[in-house]
């Protein structure tokens, strides 16, 4: 006479089955959450980049650079200070450390990587060209990934540009302010071939 119920191996089969199932299943929402906890953290960093770069180039639009000096603030250890002094002779500073920036006392944190205070020889990247009467800027804080679950297609490096008349300015490098940044370099492209 056949018997119509399962057998104990039956049994034992189809809950280890179930409990594959379940495990794989949790697994999966595990790394869906992540996922999205990953997205959101990618997104607030890319719109603080925009952010910044927004409020700092409005300055350098409506109150015109004069010009850019290290500051000599006793508190700024561990800190990049940039001294901005605008046509207008007011001035704000720029603050960047590891994971922050701070101008205006408007402070962003950064979630994602590191910005790449650590290696002397790149603090930050300074290129300014005087030419016919113009000057072109580019200030580039470099955001470093390696390592980082988001290291890959995230751009975070702040890159600050200005334009303008050089009689009207006075930047390191130029004519009426032959020095350098002290922590400066005019490699910038190399920094981009070997960073």
């Amino acid at each position: 006479m056949k018997s119509k119920g399962m057998t104990l191996v039956e049994v034992i089969v189809a809950i280890a089955l179930l409990g594959v199932i379940v495990i794989f299943v949790f697994n999966l929402l595990v790394d869906i959450r992540q996922e999205g906890i990953n997205s959101n953290i990618k997104s607030q960093d890319i719109m603080n980049r925009t952010l910044i770069i927004r409020t700092v180039q409005n300055d350098f639009i409506n109150k015109g650079l004069y010009s850019l000096s290290e500051c000599n603030n006793p508190n700024s250890d561990g800190y990049l200070c940039l001294n901005i002094t605008f046509k207008d002779r007011s001035s704000k500073q720029l603050f960047i450390n590891k994971n922050s920036v701070i101008y205006d006392n408007e402070k962003w944190t950064l979630q994602t990587g590191s910005y790449d205070l650590e290696r002397n020889d790149y603090k930050y990247c300074y290129n300014y060209v005087e030419d016919n009467g113009y000057y072109f800027m580019t200030l580039m804080f470099y955001v470093n990934l390696k390592g980082h679950i988001l290291e890959e297609n995230v751009l975070l490096d702040l890159e600050l540009f200005n334009t303008g008349v050089t009689s009207n300015a006075c930047l390191p490098g130029s004519s009426c302010n032959p020095g350098r940044l002290a922590n400066s370099t005019n490699l910038c492209n190399d920094y981009w071939n070997n960073g």
